[in-house]
């Protein structure tokens, strides 16, 4: 026996190169690293290229760690122009051969597609823009190199920051989405998400209170009237400000930008490797976390959904010899009892799959530079 939960929806928005793939990969290895196996827990990608695509990723990340080599360049090189959905699930399986499955998609707007012009007549652009409508999640990835290694006294630096950024692109379509949001009236969650963040928040390092400080000012400084602009639209999406630690062994030791063609600037960072020369995540708890709020809300209302359809079918039966005569004739008796017999082997799995998921919910250290906006 099966059930598949409604989906939850998240749409990215970011530019290329702003670490929209090590993004992914550390949600699905953090949940990895805090399910259960042999309790009958499991996460993958939902289809083969999915799976192929995070193995790809996490293979030459594991080879430029034991190379120490480094090298991470953003801006743009290469616009995307085909929109990514990206789909895992999280899924229990029982003893009594039973399986529940709650889906995550994720989708992002391809780079190139920021530009306005650049989405007329296009496919996929009717997709991604329903996504967006249907996700109450929105992740909103800024990298943290592109507002720390500028030079303030250079005014090329300043502005290919601001080109990279597309902060102004970004901002109409989040717009977009806080107005449908209001109407919805559900509640929503828009995460401000510092990649590339190693070398100023990190939790090893002991200058990081400086550098946190720093970056979080310069956020402020760039990012504030969007907030106020999602604010405004609909006051009741919770807004977070959420560094993430994709790599975590990693400092920035040079950064060079390249300004020369003013239309598709660039910058060309170069890492090195530090202790403990291994793949260490950091932030993901706070990211996954209204992830988690809403899966869990799900849960809670099909199981009562559940119990619910099946208590009443038996109490009509129950209630009157004639529609428990017409029911029997109707085939309704036997379809309740296997309803009722669904209910006690999906309902437990249920349970424990929304247990897990509110411990995982609140597992982890909170990282200290998370802040609700």
């Amino acid at each position: 026996m099966e059930m598949e939960l409604t989906p939850i929806n998240v749409a990215m928005i970011a530019p290329t190169g702003a670490g929209k793939t090590s993004l992914l990969s550390t949600i699905v290895q953090y949940i990895k690293d805090n399910l259960n196996v042999a309790d009958g827990f499991g996460i993958k990608p939902s289809n083969r290229k999915d799976e192929d695509v995070l193995n790809t990723f996490n293979s030459d990340l594991r080879a430029k760690i034991d190379a120490e080599d480094f090298k991470f360049e953003s801006g743009f090189l290469a616009g995307t122009t085909v929109s990514r959905k990206f789909e895992f699930e999280i899924t229990l399986t029982s003893q009594a051969d039973t399986e529940v499955k709650q889906k995550f998609v994720i989708m992002d707007i391809p780079g190139a597609w920021l530009e306005p012009d650049q989405r007329t007549n296009v496919s996929g652009w009717d997709e991604f823009k329903a996504h967006l409508y249907n996700s109450r999640i929105i992740w909103i990835p800024v990298e943290a190199t592109v507002l720390m290694e500028v030079n303030q006294n250079s005014a090329s630096e300043k502005g290919a920051s601001s080109k990279i950024s597309c902060r102004d692109e970004i901002e109409e379509l989040v717009k977009e989405w806080a107005q449908f949001r209001q109407k919805d009236g559900l509640p929503a969650s828009a995460n401000f998400v510092i990649t590339k963040c190693e070398t100023y928040h990190s939790k090893d390092d002991s200058k990081g209170n400086i550098k946190a400080s720093q970056c979080r000012d310069l956020f402020s400084k760039y990012y504030d009237e969007a907030i106020d602009r999602i604010r405004k639209e609909c006051p009741q999406v919770e807004i977070s400000y959420v560094p993430v630690e994709t790599v975590g062994c990693v400092k920035c030791i040079d950064s060079d930008w390249n300004t020369s063609e003013k239309d598709k600037p660039y910058l060309s960072c170069e890492y090195a490797v530090t202790s403990p020369h291994k793949r260490v995540i950091a932030g993901a708890e706070s990211l996954v976390k209204p992830i988690l709020d809403y899966a869990v809300a799900q849960i809670q209302a099909e199981l009562k959904s559940m119990s619910d359809k099946a208590e009443d079918i038996f109490k009509e039966n129950e209630d009157s010899t004639f529609l428990s005569i017409v029911n029997y004739v109707l085939g309704e008796t036997k379809r309740a009892k296997k309803q009722k017999a669904e209910v006690e082997k999906l309902y437990p799995c249920l349970v424990k799959l929304g247990t897990r998921l509110e411990q995982l919910r609140q597992a982890g250290d909170q990282y200290k530079y998370y802040k609700h906006l």
